[in-house]
């Protein structure tokens, strides 16, 4: 019985002492805040194809391109939403609100030396106006 009182008093002993020495420990990470900043604000830019219009008036900030490229026979094949990705990132360093008017070429019979396939989208970055 005695020897289970002291085992159980060195265990939590122990344990606090692990504790006691991780609180002093600071986190530091190389994570740059403005890189989530960029990943979720880019989610929140809409691409409308050249065939739809959106309701709202809107000013030309910029225009913007984004490609999908296959760069190795391993790799899936380029596509859309990844060339859509791209452009939003494009649209993103403008402060875009929306890419409009935007088109998308399957670009594999084009393909140069460094891509097996390629799709390229094209669009203007727009800013929504009151």
């Amino acid at each position: 019985m005695r020897f289970l009182s002291i085992a159980s008093t060195t265990l939590a002993l122990s344990a606090l002492l692990t504790l006691a020495g991780c609180s002093s420990y600071q986190f530091e990470s190389n994570a740059d805040p403005e890189n989530f900043k960029r990943y979720f604000g880019e989610r929140n830019i809409d691409v409308y194809m050249n065939d739809e219009t959106p309701d709202r008036a809107f000013k030309l900030l910029s225009i913007v391109t984004g490609e999908s490229c296959q760069a190795a026979k391993n790799q899936p094949p380029a596509n859309a939403s990844d060339a859509k990705q791209a452009l939003r990132s494009e649209a993103y360093r403008f402060k875009a609100d929306a890419v409009v008017y935007t088109q998308c070429f399957d670009l594999s019979s084009r393909s140069d030396n460094y891509c097996y396939s390629k799709m390229a989208c094209f669009g203007q970055a727009v800013g929504w106006q009151n």
